[in-house]
């Protein structure tokens, strides 16, 4: 009996680790979506801060969510941010996002 109970501790705490994994890859993905279009209403003229930098709204925002942005590139029409967060176990979840409008198509 003390055997099934061992077992049964050990799963739910397996399962309750992959849930918050799963919890913060999606956090962490969301993190990057906002900071990415964050940064591209800058690039396309629509943030309700003009004259900023595209990356430092992205990087502001990312940490607003708990997240560090680890790349940010801007082209002629888009943005893409990879950003990082801390996830269980001394592990980093990681996303990438893309905001703007198609290359080759402008404002």
């Amino acid at each position: 009996m003390l055997g099934v109970i061992v077992v049964l501790v050990l799963l739910a705490g397996v399962i309750v680790t992959y849930a918050r994994t799963a919890i913060d890859t999606e956090r962490t993905r969301l993190a990057a979506d906002q900071a990415a279009l964050a940064a591209a209403s800058v690039l396309l003229g629509s943030s309700a801060q003009p004259g900023s930098s595209p990356c430092a709204l992205a990087a502001t925002t990312a940490e607003r969510n708990g997240a560090r942005v680890t790349s940010c590139v801007v082209r002629s029409t888009s943005v893409q941010v990879a950003v990082t967060r801390a996830a269980p176990l001394g592990r980093e979840a990681r996303g990438l996002a893309r905001a703007g409008a198609p290359e080759g198509r402008g404002p």
